[in-house]
């Protein structure tokens, strides 16, 4: 025995069938755009944190290349997360960030100030400080 539907019920069920298609569909594409910019966020802020990380374990041996290094973790951190300017000095940063209401990253703005122009090369707990206070701050974002 076959079961004939009438048009007038065919065709509306059709037209909801395609409509709930089309959503899901949608739902689906943002969803997988959303699920690959989060991935990407996630691999770049593991980079930084794996480079604190290295220089967390390392022996200092080199303090102003491993300040350099901190130098770039920082800069690039701060210019891909808070979009802010890469050659901006530290106390142009501190102010920033005191504008911004993040007195965390504006101390350690103005620590990085003064070991980078007191110091020329800051010494080694000084460059272990300032490697663990980049550190807490990757881990508070």
């Amino acid at each position: 025995m076959a079961l004939f539907l009438p048009t007038q019920i065919l065709l509306p069920l059709a037209i909801l069938l395609i409509i709930l298609l089309t959503i899901m569909w949608f739902i689906y594409a943002k969803n997988k755009k959303l699920h690959t910019k989060l991935s990407t966020e996630k691999k770049r802020y593991l980079l930084y944190k794996k480079g604190v990380e290295k220089l967390k374990q390392s022996d200092l041996k080199n303090p102003g290349k491993d300040f350099e290094k901190l130098n770039k973790y920082v800069r690039g951190f701060f210019k891909e997360y808070f979009h802010l300017n890469y050659s901006l000095t530290y106390l142009e940063l501190s102010k920033e960030f005191k504008k911004q209401k993040k007195p965390h990253y504006e101390k350690f703005c103005k620590t990085m100030s003064d070991a980078n122009y007191q110091n020329k090369i800051p010494t080694k707990p000084i460059l272990k400080k300032l490697i663990n206070d980049f550190d807490n701050l990757l881990s508070e974002y």
